[in-house]
């Protein structure tokens, strides 16, 4: 999947989940009031039907204008306004009610409304046809009439109003979320493109520094950067032959270029001495690891190269140096390094020696395995590198400079 198009989607989900957390709110806040609405709708119904009684009650002519059609505008089934006597005073049904009434049933609880005690509202059902229905009983202590009214509410046109406002409201708020989108995503597109570039240029930076520091190191002892080059071009070969961890081939990568970092450290009378060293000179030779673990101990940039810098003359049997770690102790990218560092050592002109052919290489080598060398990354390594051998060889600085910034543009710089 291309960048842009994992941006797209990062950026479409990262919407998506706002817009739900925003819509879950809406919702939860809708649903969670109305009860209060429906109630309040209820009372203002019932304070609405009274106020038209009261005023037409000595009336008989205007009182009987108040029938079944005028109870049902405000939305009631059934109407009753009781004297303190119990009597009757107004009363008015639809035609529904007794239909309705044979299908509901009472929830086990009261609703309360503003904690006043002269309202009663319980929540009825009916589960046949899915509506709901709300008993009121209100006491008319503010009024002429010293009673109170009993009615049966119709809730389910005001629900159903509140649940459709809800259903518009969360389009709205999708529609918002996509011309949202559209107007930031081509900004968002540009300023990512530019961090992009700076960050490929920091890359190519590190990557340059990283080549330069080998470079320095290279022409210490051989007058030339194709070591570095090709150690780490088979190092990577090898670690792609057993699907070494993806992650970590910037750390292989940094470790193969800056081995030898320590030999700056080493005078020159012992570093470029033509013939073999003596035990002395040898084991100040070997100081190069620790001084290379020195020089980039405090180095955030260059530390993940700690564990070939410092191991890569490690032996699989224990015998090597500096903390003589044996198997699997020695960490695999030290393994693998040091099985490429001797195999082009052996195959390269060195102050001391000729280089020696692949088959002669492989056969010194392979009298090693399971001593010096881990067994199994060794046989993959002679089985990886038959075709590759002969054209790194034969190769340039330039070209294997190429072939190196392929493989980097790969592993490395994507870690960056």
């Amino acid at each position: 999947m291309s960048y842009k198009r994992k941006l797209f989607f990062h950026i479409i989900l990262a919407l998506i989940a706002i817009f739900i957390l925003v819509s879950s709110l809406n919702i939860y806040f809708v649903i969670s009031n109305i009860e209060t609405q429906v109630q309040n709708k209820a009372i203002e119904a019932s304070s609405k039907i009274t106020q038209i009684y009261t005023k037409n009650s000595r009336d008989i002519k205007s009182l009987k204008t108040i029938d079944t059609s005028y109870i049902k505008h405000f939305n009631f089934h059934s109407f009753k306004i009781i004297d303190k006597d119990n009597k009757i005073l107004f009363e008015r049904q639809t035609d529904n009610y007794k239909k309705i009434v044979l299908n509901i049933d009472e929830y086990n609880h009261t609703l309360k409304i503003h904690d006043d005690k002269h309202i009663s509202i319980k929540l009825l059902h009916d589960h046949k046809n899915n509506k709901y229905y709300l008993q009121i009983q209100m006491l008319l202590k503010n009024s002429n009439i010293n009673g109170k009214i009993v009615g049966l509410y119709d809730a389910n046109d005001i629900i159903d109003n509140m649940y459709k406002k809800l259903l518009f409201d969360t389009l709205e708020l999708g529609i918002m979320f996509i011309l949202i989108f559209s107007a930031v995503y081509p900004t968002i597109l540009l300023l990512d493109r530019k961090f992009i570039d700076k960050a490929n240029k920091l890359s190519k930076s590190n990557t340059d520094i990283l080549k330069t520091l080998g470079s320095a190191i290279a022409k210490r002892d051989s007058d030339t950067n194709m070591h570095n080059y090709r150690v780490t071009l088979y190092s990577i070969i090898l670690a792609e032959s057993i699907d070494f961890p993806k992650k970590d081939f910037n750390s292989l990568i940094k470790g193969a270029f800056l081995h030898d970092i320590g030999k700056i450290g080493i005078s020159d009378n012992i570093l470029l001495k033509p013939g073999k060293l003596n035990s002395e000179e040898f084991e100040i030779m070997k100081t190069h690891t620790n001084i290379g673990k020195e020089i980039i101990n405090n180095n955030t940039f260059l530390y993940d190269a700690l564990d070939i810098i410092e191991c890569h003359h490690e032996k699989y049997d224990g015998t090597g140096y500096p903390k003589g770690l044996k198997g699997k102790e020695i960490p695999l990218g030290a393994r693998i390094f040091t099985i490429v560092d001797v195999f082009d050592a052996l195959t390269s002109k060195r102050p001391y020696k000729e280089p020696f052919s692949y088959d002669k290489a492989k056969s010194i080598m392979m009298k090693d395995s399971g001593k010096h060398f881990d067994a199994d990354l060794l046989n993959v390594f002679f089985n990886s590198t038959d075709d590759c051998y002969n054209e790194l060889k034969d190769s340039d600085e330039d070209f294997l400079m190429h072939l190196l910034d392929v493989k980097i543009s790969i592993y490395y710089d994507k870690e960056l």
